[in-house]
């Protein structure tokens, strides 16, 4: 859900800088459009069948998105806290195991670089667990869309 997004990329004190990263974060999961001047929300269904992937659009209102963001949202940010505090920890292992004396040499050639960035997956939580923002977020998805939308006419 997280994986190549960087947090720094956005300046999360705007409004619209936090849309872009929710749309962002959301986009193999949820897409968003407007038709008849209206903010349409729609939920991407992957469906892997017989080694065939094949993807479907099915419309889904806001309360559909509050509700996956506020009770399934919250597995995949511990997953990733989980994924990352195990790998920190493995690696703190390994190092606590090389003698002191090469312990400055070893971290120098084996930096702490994780598979997993925990970052976007807590700014996200702290940004939308409050429903209030999260309306206003979606708002300016709107905003974002109506924009890109002249700008590419």
């Amino acid at each position: 859900m997280f994986r190549n997004i960087n947090v720094e990329d956005y300046d999360l004190d705007w409004d619209l800088q936090k849309a872009c990263f929710f749309r962002d974060c959301l986009k193999r999961v949820f897409k968003f459009s407007i038709e008849n001047d209206k903010l349409v929300h729609k939920k991407i269904i992957y469906d892997e069948k017989e080694s065939q992937k094949t993807t479907k659009e099915i419309n889904v209102d806001l309360n559909d998105i509050i509700y996956f963001i506020h009770i399934v949202m919250p597995r995949y940010i511990n997953n990733d806290q989980y994924l990352f505090n195990k790998e920190r920890d493995e690696w703190i292992e390994k190092k606590d195991n090389v003698n002191e004396e090469e312990r400055d040499e070893w971290v120098e050639k084996n930096p702490f670089t994780p598979n997993v960035d925990p970052r976007p997956a807590n700014a996200f939580k702290n940004l939308f667990s409050d429903i209030e923002k999260l309306k206003l977020t979606i708002k300016c998805v709107y905003i974002l869309l109506k924009i890109e939308k002249r700008k590419a006419k």
